[in-house]
């Protein structure tokens, strides 16, 4: 009696298919698992002081915090507070942003992410004179100058530290406003970002929960 393979055979395809199938979909979940925020959903008048309570955009939390560059707070004294700009895009995105004078934002994902993507600018100053600051998971670095130093940087300790790709563009004819697009990476996870300066807009800020092969 002969014994036909066809039922194994069909078996064996179905099986296969199924496998792939499967690894497509979690592929495709890695590659769409990021969210993004672009601070639309803010009130038109949102004004948040250093030290209030934490502005909530969906994806996570924006915390506002003192500036403080070379050991100094800066601006104690002054009004300082991250605004909404509902009609200005000087951060390359679409209008609104967020704006903010001598004070540093912090980024917290509702949970751990491993790639964190925004649109900046800000103003570095006459040569690059003005002092900024960066922070991912605590580890802190400060320069003077333009964000676009940190690009292809490392920061923070153990087998992936945070890594750093800051592409400049130029935002126009806003005089001394200095901005681009930033990528921050780490496998170990980010679960907190802070960048502070000077002046400094933001926009259309994304959390990755997986990076993409």
């Amino acid at each position: 009696m002969a014994l036909s393979l066809e039922p194994i055979l069909e078996l064996s395809v179905k099986h296969t298919l199924c496998l792939v199938l499967l690894s497509s979909a979690l592929a495709a979940a890695a590659v769409q698992a990021k969210t993004c925020y672009d601070f639309s959903g803010q009130p038109a008048d949102a004004v948040y002081p250093v030290d209030g309570v934490p502005v909530d955009i969906g994806i996570g939390q924006v915390r506002v915090r003192p500036l403080v560059l070379d050991g100094v707070t800066q601006g104690e004294g002054t009004e300082r507070s991250l605004r909404l700009m509902p009609s200005q895009k000087i951060a390359g995105g679409t209008a609104p942003e967020m704006y903010g004078v001598n004070l540093s934002v912090q980024l917290l994902p509702r949970e751990g992410v491993q790639q964190v993507t925004l649109r900046y600018a800000h103003q570095p100053g006459a040569e690059g004179a003005r002092a900024a600051m960066v922070e991912v998971n605590g580890a802190r670095r400060e320069w003077r100058g333009a964000f676009n130093k940190l690009d292809g940087q490392q920061i923070g300790t153990g087998a992936h530290p945070a890594r750093f790709d800051v592409q400049q563009a130029s935002p126009g004819d806003r005089t001394g406003w200095v901005g681009g697009r930033m990528r921050v990476q780490s496998k170990d996870g980010i679960r907190s970002l802070t960048l502070g300066a000077a002046e400094l807009r933001l926009d259309d800020v994304c959390f990755e929960r997986t990076l993409v092969p």
